[in-house]
């Protein structure tokens, strides 16, 4: 069974985190925008341990998974059913040890929306731990 939200906002209360207006910080949120803004399957296999920890949680509200190898699979069943994914961060904000960054998402697939663009928007709550790896990411 997965982890819930709730267990994983309690396992990630207490990790050390990224210190807070520093160049690490800044690089951590510049690897995550980076990875979601235009997905695809070669920059999936080859930047998500850069930018996930390996007990990773991750719920986008369609499906939620642990740990970085099930998101990979995740991710990568995703992209391969759409011709493109691409986030456009529009904002960011810090609240203690979360970050919340509001997007903008646009998709494509043949199998929604009769094959046209499907736009979304939507926020992620996401938590970083010392290393400015992503250990929660909650998608609203």
């Amino acid at each position: 069974m997965a982890e819930t939200y709730e267990n994983a906002l309690g396992r990630t209360a207490a990790i050390p985190v990224v210190a807070p207006d520093s160049e690490a910080e800044s690089a951590a949120l510049a690897r995550f925008q980076e990875f979601l803004s235009a997905m695809s399957a070669d920059g999936i296999r080859a930047d998500i341990r850069e930018v996930y920890a390996q007990n990773v949680f991750f719920n986008d509200t369609l499906k939620t998974v642990a740990g970085v190898d099930a998101l990979e699979e995740y991710l990568l069943e995703t992209v391969q059913r759409t011709s493109f994914v691409r986030v456009r961060f529009d904002d960011v904000v810090r609240s203690g040890r979360d970050y919340y960054l509001r997007w903008f998402m646009e998709y494509q697939s043949d199998r929604i929306n009769g094959g046209a663009v499907v736009s979304s928007i939507g926020m992620s709550q996401i938590r970083f731990d010392e290393s400015g790896k992503v250990v929660l990411h909650q998608d609203y």
